[in-house]
């Protein structure tokens, strides 16, 4: 099993020196292409918090050269060179490194946490701050998986995580008077998103932020499938919850689609839109990754004689929205077919679905000789009694 470990640990050395080199080389920097993360989720379909994690990790190659070296020959795993990297002060690379080698992830993001790498100014290029909101470690990640399971993963400063945790307790200790007995702090959570949505005073707005139940009309003799808008399908007493404690609003459908408005009117009804969001879930552009802020368009435009039909409308992110009226792609199909919708480069070039593999030859790289995988040791490490060196430049320093 060690064995076959190392030769794993290899393999994905060889996947971040591949990263490393298209970082160096600038190959990442493609049409369409928005950052070296979304180019590299786009060619691996990894997903995108993953694809963070290799080029943050990727970036520190030279900063950690024993850490990467032990990497290469298969020493370290894949995700404690991960946490080795998001922690580690670049002089404390080689004790951080033996410690590795025995330790389990968790281990190490304990005994590593309390300290503060400090990247360098140019660490996170332009492109890279626009899209996580100028800092990277500051971020909010959330999204519903194949189940439609919802994950929140925050990340915040203390002064803003304290503000969060008394809105929460608050909110606990309110539902625990009004007679909740077994309150969870899920529920606590939830309770202050409700509250929140509940100050919305705008009917449109309101409208616009209200969350809709969709109904399969096609399961006849038998109760109805449901999902959320986007989601995934939902047990049947979750649905019968909502149904019961929500307000229903219908939408007819025609053939399976729903009731289109033709020429009637410019622009996109709410219903037609929710619908339109529901079927592509994502922007539709080959390569992006955007799920949010997701905006309707007319695939052929409305001024020129296209209609408001859902064969006629496409989700596209605000990014790729921007570039086809810019004219840097045009599209052509019926995103109601499955495989029928194409998009074309400025110079009429088919662009691609899905990158094309390069498959190697020969046998599986392996460690070399001497080098194994060893696995953690499994003993409890006392946080206590580890601590880095200082910097050089602090040894012998005094007041």
């Amino acid at each position: 099993m060690a064995d076959l470990c190392g030769h794993l640990n290899v393999l994905h050395a060889q996947l971040v020196d591949t990263i490393v080199e298209s970082l160096d080389r600038g190959l990442w920097e493609q049409w369409g292409i928005r950052s070296p993360e979304h180019w590299l989720a786009w060619q691996t379909g990894m997903a995108p918090a993953r694809a963070r994690q290799l080029i943050e990790t990727a970036r520190r190659k030279a900063e950690l050269p024993v850490t990467f070296a032990a990497f290469a020959d298969g020493e370290l795993s894949v995700d404690q060179v991960v946490t080795v990297a998001k922690y580690t002060p670049t002089h404390n690379d080689t004790e951080v490194c033996e410690l590795a080698k025995s330790a389990t992830v968790n281990q190490l993001r304990h005994a590593l946490s309390k300290y503060v790498h400090v990247e360098p100014a140019n660490a996170v290029s332009p492109t890279e701050a626009d899209l996580s909101g100028g800092d990277m470690r500051n971020s909010l990640l959330r999204f519903f998986d194949e189940h439609g399971r919802y994950t929140l993963q925050l990340n915040a400063p203390g002064a803003q995580g304290e503000t969060i945790d008394t809105a929460i307790r608050e909110a606990r200790d309110a539902l625990f008077l009004a007679g909740h007995t077994k309150v969870t702090w899920l529920e606590a959570f939830v309770e202050v998103c409700n509250r929140s949505l509940g100050t919305i005073a705008s009917p449109s707005r309101r409208d616009r932020f209200r969350t809709y139940l969709h109904f399969s009309t096609d399961d006849a003799g038998g109760p109805a499938r449901a999902w959320l808008n986007g989601g995934a399908p939902l047990p049947d007493s979750v649905r019968d919850v909502l149904v019961c404690d929500g307000i229903v609003r219908p939408l007819w459908h025609t053939d399976g689609l729903p009731i289109n408005v033709g020429r009637a009117i410019h622009i996109v009804p709410p219903h037609t839109r929710r619908a339109v969001l529901d079927r592509d879930r994502c922007c539709l552009r080959p390569g992006c990754n955007a799920t949010t802020h997701l905006e309707v368009h007319h695939l052929h435009h409305w001024l020129h004689g296209g209609t408001t039909d859902t064969c006629n409308l496409g989700s596209l992110c605000p990014q790729d929205h921007d570039a086809h009226h810019r004219g840097e792609f045009t599209m052509t199909g019926n995103p109601n077919i499955p495989g029928d919708l194409k998009f074309f480069d400025r110079n009429g070039r088919l662009i691609p679905g899905v990158a094309t593999p390069h498959l190697p030859n020969g046998p599986p790289p392996a460690p070399p000789p001497g080098k194994k995988y060893a696995h953690p040791t499994r003993e409890r490490v006392d946080t206590r009694w580890f601590q880095l060196a200082e910097p050089p430049a602090m040894v012998g320093a005094t007041d």
